[in-house]
């Protein structure tokens, strides 16, 4: 019998861009992983290395997760970058997305700069599509990826009895000493 975690996971579409999976075959498996489940490739997860990002790498990023945004009714991306000494800004389409200034990065960590801003900027395109699913960040830094989960599939993980605060997916904020990421 399929775990009420899993059969949860399910019935809210997490494995839906995933290869076909057998769960009776794969049962025992999936049940050993149990909430680390998730950290498999389900057609979800995207390295997103936060050092990456703020070096200019936010177009090459949005190129990686574009086929995933299609699936979300996000249209093509068009995507220019203007990096600069004065600062970072990425434009898609004609709607610019500044990133950071060189006074902001005098003043806060352009890493997570860089990674609130593009997790913001794919949450509105998500949005602006109509689409359910949000992109939330699991760890940070250099370990960082970023997972599309609708809010329950966030709500279902979160909630898992073996989901500690810290290991529970995030929306990332400029909010120092942890960005969002839950310390306990």
């Amino acid at each position: 019998m399929i775990s009420r975690y899993l059969s949860n996971l399910a019935r809210l579409g997490f494995f839906r861009y995933a290869e076909p999976i057998d769960f009776t075959t794969r049962e025992g498996e999936l049940r050993m992983q149990g909430w680390g489940v998730i950290l498999d490739d389900w057609g979800r997860k995207f390295y997103a290395d936060a050092e990456d990002l703020a070096e200019g790498g936010i177009a090459q990023f949005l190129r990686s997760i574009e086929p995933f945004l299609k699936r979300q009714g996000v249209d093509g991306l068009e995507i220019e970058e203007q990096l600069s000494e004065t600062g970072y800004t990425v434009i898609i389409g004609s709607t610019p997305y500044p990133i950071y200034t060189q006074e902001e990065m005098e003043t806060e960590d352009g890493w997570w700069l860089a990674t609130v801003r593009t997790f913001e900027l794919v949450n509105e395109l998500l949005v602006l599509a109509g689409s359910e699913e949000r992109f939330y960040a699991v760890g940070g830094g250099n370990d960082m990826f970023g997972l599309f989960l609708t809010p329950a599939l966030h709500e279902v993980i979160c909630n898992h009895k073996d989901a500690s605060p810290r290991e529970c997916p995030y929306v990332p904020l400029i909010d120092p000493p942890w960005y969002g990421q839950k310390n306990k």
